[in-house]
């Protein structure tokens, strides 16, 4: 089952803004180099790709953040995607999950987010774990909850 990200009111505008920027910022090298090329000659047009091609790299990259931040709960396993980053959880492995309005970057969209406490196997061997956390902020976290726990009946809710 897959659940989108929730677009909160901080991190959504600001992705929204830096995308804004970012694309006004090529128009303007774009009328810019006109300029430039009319006032003094040929531009050095190495320079100016470099301009272009890594704003629309940085603006592609929020755009993939904006439409592909989702959470999948499928068999037991809790799979989660933020554009090009990707996390995979046994959910047996989850030890607690809590409400949480923590600013850290994650893959999450909202700052109503789940901090997920979840166990990692350290080093060699197996019976050794760490505890780490994850920050996400589901659309609709007690339905995504429910399902965890039809995994995990283990799981902590706080």
């Amino acid at each position: 089952m897959r659940f989108y990200s929730k677009r909160g009111i901080v991190i959504f505008p600001v992705l929204l803004v830096a995308l804004i920027v970012i694309l006004l910022s090529v128009v303007i090298q774009f009328v810019d180099l006109e300029f430039v090329t009319r006032v003094l000659g040929e531009p050095d047009v190495t320079g100016s790709l470099a301009g272009v091609i890594i704003p629309l790299a940085a603006a592609l990259l929020i755009i993939w953040l904006i439409i592909a931040t989702y959470y999948e709960i499928n068999d037991r396993v809790l799979r989660i995607v933020a554009g090009p980053i990707r996390y995979t959880i046994e959910i047996e492995r989850i030890k607690s999950v809590r409400p949480s309005r923590n600013p850290l970057s994650s893959p999450a969209l909202s700052l109503d987010r789940l901090e997920i406490t979840y166990s990692k196997p350290t080093g060699k061997v197996e019976s050794r774990y760490s505890w780490n956390t994850i920050l996400i902020s589901p659309k609709n976290k007690e339905r995504f909850i429910d399902e965890l726990l039809k995994v995990n009946r283990k799981i902590e809710v706080k």
